[in-house]
């Protein structure tokens, strides 16, 4: 009887804190989206970086990136890592190699915070100065540094492991304050903020403590006290971050999640479930959240959470799962700080949104070359692919769900067009097999075979679909029939329109359809030139590239073809033509305008004006119309290979579509369009016969070399630590150089040997191609 009472005593208990717990109210509700396209760059031990396990990073005022970790202090210039480690013979190294923060202070002076104490970097020499924590009751030479902050009057808040918060006077090198406070509990978690708000108030935390804080003008501090069974309060001891965002929101994140708190009544309200150990706005107004399950980002205008995590099939994830903080250098770029190393997000590098297929992830495309594209009512894409089948993707959700000949009625793998019938929900799929084209009813998710001559293979191969003003249905043929009328209604081949057309043979090779704004039928062929058809009269016209016409056709292989919106109609086959309606000619820009390759496979217009060509080698161009200029885009630029294919489209929300032999890249070109900034140059290393010397040129620019120097190299640097390579670099010994020289913008440094003497001033610049 006693066991019986006991154990529904239990159950009771149990119960009832399930309820405290549960009435807690989470503010984001909504599915999580999974972004598993998104490129990081990694970078570890494996690329120079002292240790994988990164506490803290910060880009100092010249914008040089350093990185405390557990084994060192590391500075980095896109070039390099540099590594720094405690030496016990020498007192101006770091006291530990343990280093958990960074902080800078306003003359830009870079303080760290180490197991055994604080020091400062020292540029002039590449030395360290130890910092002695002594005053006011306060005297101790070993201090387990937690946190670093810097704020203003020269001073700076620290916190120790041990329990406390003082004020480290940098003028009169003594602790003038200290609060002491509990000590923080389980040091393996490395999180231990120091934040101000707006209003000057300092917030502390750590594992195990509630939220602390120190008013402006205040001696005492004060702490909010969480309770489990209150759901007004935080449920555990525990502060990981605070944040201020730009609406004024101000942010609490622990092992129990992610709290909104109003300071005026401390009252919380619980945002989202997810431990989190930082919190972080980039100047783009998203806010994101990392801890042990990788990376959040929230988009307060859509209100969504975007999630990023390692995965072990894609090697371009995020490095680790275990994020600890995030920083955005000078050019937007975030840099996280993880148990693997670091990883870096730069939405600058990667403008492109690319999607490709990574093997063991069902959410990518189960494809590689993609030949088709179509968009539904609803903003979702059907993707077709040339050996894969189909993908239905929704960009909101970013995800694809798979069709192919194995799991559902598809019959052929091998897609080579799509057209999407709105008003009878119906998918016009073109298979490149031999065996006629699909329909699939969107309703019933039936696929439906129609084919011309089931006893040939050789007639029913197809290339596209398209609907007059009239609704006359056509499709194109590659070879057989050529242009050919179909019944949708009635699912049934009406008749073969190729007798309407000149050099019957080639006329049937049909590539591309194009509708313009008067209801006409364009379309090109392999190698029998270009063709309209007017429904209204049922009659043609062809232009071809001959001796014969003298219209400027420049290759009867024509690929592609498209209407800006000016009306003009726009092809391509070796080069770029827009078509003169004036004088029913064409007009070329090719390689002397800047169109590097002949190979080009596809285009679109944009709604500002521009048009995209795309290439099976070179990458993607866009043309400005007006300028009548062309800026070449590669992999280097976040496409998803310089390869392209035939698959393209521009969206109902006037983002653009390519698809290529590595996946397909979807973006928005007024975002492409937009010019990046220049980095801010700076000095790098400086070599005197081939040995590193401090001072270098930043601190020290005004330099008397003796006659034994006989070789001088300097390496040039940027506030652009992620990818210095892409942008060009000159450099000018005035006085020695008659013109600018350019620099090799890989290795980013020059060399002068047996300069003869006299007075000389170096230069130093960087471009973009358009701008230095």
């Amino acid at each position: 009887m006693c066991l019986r009472k006991c154990i529904l005593i239990l159950i009771l208990s149990t119960l009832f804190v399930h309820i405290s717990f549960s009435q807690r109210k989470i503010m984001y509700t909504k599915p999580v989206v999974k972004d598993v396209q998104t490129k990081f760059i990694n970078l570890n031990i494996s690329d120079g970086l002292s240790n994988d396990v990164v506490n803290d990073i910060i880009q100092d005022k010249k914008g040089l990136m350093w990185i405390c970790t557990m084994d060192g202090i590391n500075s980095y210039d896109g070039r390099e890592f540099i590594v720094y480690h405690n030496d016990k013979n020498d007192s101006l190294s770091p006291q530990s190699d343990e280093v958990y923060c960074i902080e800078i202070d306003g003359k830009g002076d870079l303080y760290f915070g180490t197991k055994k104490g604080i020091c400062v970097y020292i540029p002039d020499n590449d030395k360290f100065k130890r910092i002695n924590l002594k005053g006011n009751d306060f005297n101790k030479d070993d201090v387990y540094i937690r946190q670093i902050k810097y704020y203003g009057n020269n001073g700076l808040w620290v916190e120790i492991l041990e329990g406390g918060l003082l004020h480290y006077n940098i003028l009169t090198d003594s602790v003038d304050r200290f609060y002491k406070h509990a000590p923080t509990h389980q040091p393996y978690y490395r999180y231990h903020p120091i934040y101000y708000d707006r209003d000057s108030t300092l917030w502390i935390g750590g594992r195990g403590l509630n939220p602390g804080y120190l008013k402006k003008g205040s001696s005492e501090l004060k702490f909010i006290k969480s309770n489990p069974e209150d759901i007004n309060k935080k449920r555990e001891n525990d502060v990981a971050s605070y944040y201020e965002d730009s609406r004024g929101t101000f942010w609490v994140s622990a092992l129990d999640g992610i709290y909104i708190l109003d300071r005026k009544t401390e009252i919380y309200k619980k945002f989202f479930k997810t431990s989190t150990w930082y919190i972080f706005e980039d100047n783009n107004d998203n806010m994101w959240f990392t801890g042990g399950s990788g990376v959040f980002k929230y988009l307060p205008d859509a209100d969504q959470i975007i999630w990023f995590s390692k995965d072990k099939d894609n090697p371009a994830s995020l490095s680790s799962n275990s994020v600890y903080k995030v920083y955005e250098d000078y050019h937007g770029n975030l840099w996280f700080a993880t148990n693997n190393g670091l990883s870096i997000y730069s939405p600058e590098l990667f403008p492109f949104g690319s999607y490709s297929h990574i093997p063991g992830i069902d959410n990518s495309p189960q494809g590689v070359n993609v030949t088709a594209v179509a968009e539904d009512e609803k903003g979702g894409l059907w993707i077709g692919y040339e050996e894969n089948g189909l993908d239905y993707f929704t960009p909101r959700h970013e995800h694809f769900q798979h069709y192919n000949k194995s799991n559902s009625g598809l019959s052929a793998n091998e897609v080579s067009s799509l057209n999407l019938d709105e008003e009878n929900n119906k998918l016009w799929i073109g298979l490149w097999r031999g065996i006629g084209f699909n329909s699939l009813n969107i309703n019933t998710m039936n696929f439906e075979l129609f084919s011309l001559n089931t006893a040939n293979t050789r007639e029913d191969w197809y290339n596209d679909f398209i609907e007059d003003d009239f609704g006359n249905f056509y499709i194109g043929f590659w070879g057989g029939q050529g242009l050919f009328t179909f019944d949708k209604e009635k699912g049934k081949f009406l008749k073969s329109l190729k007798e309407k057309f000149p050099r019957l043979n080639l006329s049937r090779l049909i590539t591309r359809f194009l509708k313009d704004n008067s209801g006409n039928i364009w379309f090109g062929t392999t190698s029998g030139g270009l063709y309209i058809y007017y429904p209204r009269e049922d009659t043609s016209k062809a232009y071809f590239s001959d001796i014969e016409d003298n219209r400027g056709l420049t290759s009867n292989s024509i690929n592609d073809l498209c209407i800006d919106n000016e009306d003009n109609v726009w092809i391509i086959s070796n080069t770029l033509q827009k078509y003169i309606p004036e004088n029913d000619s064409f007009l070329s820009y090719g390689k002397q305008d800047g169109l590097t390759s002949y190979s080009l496979v596809s285009l679109l217009a944009d709604n500002l004006g521009n048009i995209w060509v795309a290439t099976s080698d070179k990458g993607l161009f866009k043309f400005n119309v007006v300028e009548e200029l062309f800026t070449q885009y590669t992999s280097h630029s976040g496409l998803q290979s310089n390869k392209f294919s035939k698959g393209r489209l521009k969206l109902s929300t006037g983002e653009l579509f390519f698809g290529g032999t590595n996946g397909f890249n979807l973006f928005s070109p007024g975002y492409i369009i937009k010019r990046s900034s220049i980095p801010k140059p700076f000095f790098g290393n400086l070599y005197l016969n081939y040995e590193k010397v401090f001072p270098n040129l930043n601190t020290s620019p005004n330099r008397l070399f003796s006659p034994d120097i006989t070789n001088i190299k300097i390496e040039l640097s940027s506030t652009d630590a992620v990818n210095p390579e892409r942008y060009y670099y000159q450099c000018i010994l005035e006085g020695y150089d008659e013109d600018w020289v350019n620099v090799d913008s890989k290795y980013r440094e020059i060399s002068y040997s047996f300069v003869p003497a006299g007075t000389y001033t170096f230069k130093y610049r960087i471009g973009d191609g358009e701008r230095w």
